[in-house]
C-alpha cells in the first residue's frame, strides 16, 4: 500500500512537468511585437530551430503568449529586460501545434534569462 501511494504521488508530481512541449537553445530575442488584443509576439536572432518547427511555421518562425494575465505580463517584463539587456534566454512552450496567434506560433509558457 505505502509503494502504491508512492507511485502516485511521484506520478502526480512529474503530469505537469510533461506540459512543456519544447524548450528553445539559449537564445537572443531579436524583436518583440504586440497586438491590441494583448498577444505577445518574439522573434529571436536566428529563429527558434526546434521549438518553432512545428504543423505552421518554420525553424524561424515565432513563439507567442497573451500578455493579459499577471504570468502574461511578468513574461513579457522578461522578454523585455532580457531584450534590452542582449541577454540570452530559453523559451518553453505548451505545445508542439500552432496555438496562439490565429494558429501560426506555438504558445509560451516559460521565459528564462541567462547569466
Amino acid at each position: 500500500m505505502k509503494l502504491k501511494k508512492i507511485f502516485i504521488k511521484t506520478l502526480l508530481l512529474a503530469i505537469p512537468c510533461t506540459a512543456f512541449a519544447a524548450s528553445s537553445d539559449a537564445l537572443q530575442i531579436e524583436r518583440i511585437a504586440t497586438q491590441e488584443d494583448g498577444t505577445v509576439i518574439l522573434y529571436a536572432k536566428n529563429g527558434w530551430g526546434a521549438t518553432a518547427t512545428n504543423a505552421c511555421s518554420t525553424s524561424t518562425g515565432v513563439l507567442a503568449f497573451k500578455a493579459t494575465t499577471a504570468g502574461g505580463k511578468a513574461m513579457l517584463s522578461t522578454a523585455l529586460a532580457a531584450q534590452i539587456a542582449q541577454k540570452l534566454v530559453v523559451v518553453a512552450t505548451s505545445d508542439s501545434l500552432c496555438t496562439a496567434v490565429g494558429g501560426w506560433a506555438a504558445t509560451v509558457t516559460r521565459v528564462d534569462v541567462l547569466y
